[in-house]
């Protein structure tokens, strides 16, 4: 029994030392969250530059009297040049349209050709730039017997998408008028849409 005695302590108090020495307690190691992938940027085109291009399109002319409306055709070309300033692009534009305009029997009126020179105010947006134009127009046309080539206005607004470095893929609406053509007491206008096609230098 003697022998026993000693052996029955260190059997009780194994667990009381584990006991006050308190559980053990497990590390836990911090997670680590992987970054989100960044969004994709659109990358952002530089219009500023020399251009040119081809446009094909049609509309509407009317006159100021009975008779002067009719549908026409148009093609034409332009010459500009634009400057991106990052929050606003300026520019400027010279085009020539070939017109397919009878303006009605009544008046004998015929548009053969216009020219204008426009000052173009416009927004980059990525590869899309939108855009509005003001300027002066000339026509060369016969109005009521008389023929010669008269000074008006015109406007318009349109968009232009970046295909590549180079081309251009756009459209534009546009309207031009001329009071009292050539002194005839006729005002000639007209509503076209044209799709254009361009190349920057």
């Amino acid at each position: 029994m003697k022998r026993l005695a000693p052996l029955t302590l260190v059997f009780l108090a194994a667990p009381l030392a584990a006991m006050a020495g308190g559980p053990a307690v497990p590390t836990i190691e911090p997670q680590v969250t992987a970054p989100a992938p960044a969004a994709p940027v659109t990358p952002s085109v530089d219009w500023t530059g020399f251009y040119s291009g081809l446009s094909l399109g049609g509309g509407h002319s009317y006159g100021n009297s009975p008779g002067t409306h009719a549908n026409l055709g148009v093609a034409g070309v332009n010459l500009g040049y634009r400057y991106d300033m990052g929050p606003v692009l300026v520019g400027g534009e010279f085009s020539y349209d070939k017109d397919n305009i009878n303006v009605g029997q009544a008046s004998g009126s015929k548009v053969n050709n216009s020219t204008a020179l426009k000052l173009v105010v416009g927004k980059s947006l990525g590869n899309t730039l939108v855009y509005g134009t003001v300027g002066l127009a000339q026509a060369d046309a016969s109005v009521a017997g008389v023929s010669g080539s008269d000074t008006g206005y015109t406007a318009g607004i349109g968009a232009d998408y970046a295909l590549n470095q180079q081309w251009t893929l756009g459209g534009e609406l546009a309207g031009s008028r001329y009071n009292n053509f050539k002194n005839t007491g006729y005002d000639l206008k007209d509503t076209t849409f044209k799709v254009k096609i361009g190349f920057r230098f």
